[in-house]
């Protein structure tokens, strides 16, 4: 599916901004060692906003998964009622197969018992008269 290759993107990219070496949210560690360079790292880093704007993206990023997941789902139950529906249908049609092929067989003999307990009974009677 093409939205999970974009999801599995976001999240990509998601990791090298939060992980990567070079993405200015650390001071760098051959900063350390100059406190002059630092400072006009932090200043710089300050100045840019590279914190807020990295948890805008994250925040973002997020928010693109729930959609994706939302949509999953309801994508999902959908096809799901589809089926069951599919499902009812079939065994309505099979029911009805059968009731055309078993039925007047089913009938006859329920009507044949009955014909034939009925005719038990008169019998018995005569038999007891």
């Amino acid at each position: 599916m093409a939205h999970n290759g974009t999801l599995g993107e976001l999240m990509k990219f998601r990791q090298g901004l939060n992980l990567n070496r070079e993405n200015f949210s650390d001071v760098p560690d051959f900063y350390w060692s100059e406190p002059e360079l630092e400072r006009y790292f932090n200043s710089m880093s300050g100045a840019l906003d590279v914190k807020e704007r990295t948890m805008s993206v994250n925040d973002k990023i997020t928010y693109a998964a729930e959609a994706q997941s939302v949509l999953r789902q309801l994508l999902t139950e959908s096809s799901t009622h589809s089926m069951e529906l599919v499902i009812i249908a079939l065994i309505a049609v099979e029911v009805i197969i059968a009731l055309i092929r078993d039925g007047p067989e089913l009938w006859s003999m329920h009507v044949g018992e009955d014909v034939d307990k009925k005719h038990g009974n008169i019998q018995d009677k005569l038999a007891l008269s």
